[in-house]
């Protein structure tokens, strides 16, 4: 119940702060997502994300929230794994307005539900579990034009914590990403 309210009040706050934001981005995120050795050896994931950000057009403190999806497959002798994550996440975002070149850093609450399968002349077998943790990126957008931008960043999550066919790990992510941003 106390964690249910925390994240409410978090929710509603993140709620305000967009509604205060005047300049409106909605992005296509893409690129390597590593989610660390415990996932081995499909821990390489090629990711894809969609984003919403608002921030006040002078820059400044704003907000984020968005959608990420990431797989990857591979082999484990006769056997052919495959690992998917599905991660939605919110914070603030703070970008710096030098002219064209908009640097930002940004960080919150991230969920992420993650499923491993296996597959063999035996059959298969999959299983899931979920985490909630946390998020920081750190890059920067290019504005191409009054409302395209061009952008890449590093994205740590961090807290992520499963349990995958009777094993614990995290698949605490590295993820170098492009973005391509459409301002309204």
């Amino acid at each position: 119940m106390k964690g249910t309210m925390s994240a409410g009040y978090l929710i509603g706050a993140l709620g305000l702060l967009l509604a205060s934001c005047a300049t409106n981005r909605l992005a296509v995120t893409g690129g390597q997502s590593d989610i660390g050795s415990d996932s081995d050896p499909v821990e390489e994931q090629v990711a894809i994300g969609f984003e919403y950000q608002g921030l006040p057009l002078e820059g400044g403190l704003g907000g984020e929230g968005g959608i990420r999806y990431g797989r990857d497959d591979g082999s484990v002798d006769f056997v052919d794994v495959t690992s998917e994550v599905l991660e939605v996440y919110g914070g603030a975002r703070y970008e710096w307005a030098l002219d064209r070149f908009r640097p930002f850093l940004a960080g919150g609450v991230s969920a992420v539900s993650a499923e491993m399968s296996a597959s063999g002349d035996l059959g298969s077998v999959s299983d899931d579990d979920s985490a909630i943790g946390l998020y920081l990126t750190g890059g920067a957008l290019f504005q191409v034009s009054d409302l395209i931008y061009l952008g890449a960043s590093v994205r740590k999550t961090i807290g992520h914590d499963i349990e995958v066919f009777g094993v614990e790990g995290d698949i605490d992510a590295t993820q170098i990403l492009l973005t391509l941003a459409f301002g309204f």
